[in-house]
């Protein structure tokens, strides 16, 4: 059987920047969805001013909200590093 290298999850690194492959296939996916969303509500009728406002409210629910789940899944950590808990 042959050995399957691994792929790094680092994508690149500008400076002290480091950018991983699950951030751009996040931030793919999230301006996909607002293209997506963009051409349904000119369908639909609606400004384009309505969407841009959800997106302002809905994507830093979406990280409060991963966050949370994250650590009340690893309370047993948390719990003992109370000063991480906010740390992103």
């Amino acid at each position: 059987m042959e050995n399957i290298q691994q792929i790094d999850r680092v994508a690149f690194e500008i400076g002290p920047i480091t950018v991983y492959w699950y951030g751009i296939i996040i931030g793919a996916g999230l301006l996909l969805g607002w293209i997506l969303a963009s051409k349904e509500s000119k369908k639909l009728g609606l400004s384009s001013d309505i969407l841009a406002d959800f997106l302002l409210w809905a994507i830093p629910i979406a990280i409060i909200s991963a966050r949370i789940y994250y650590v009340l899944f690893e309370w047993g950590y948390y719990k003992e590093n109370l000063g991480e808990i906010f740390a992103i």
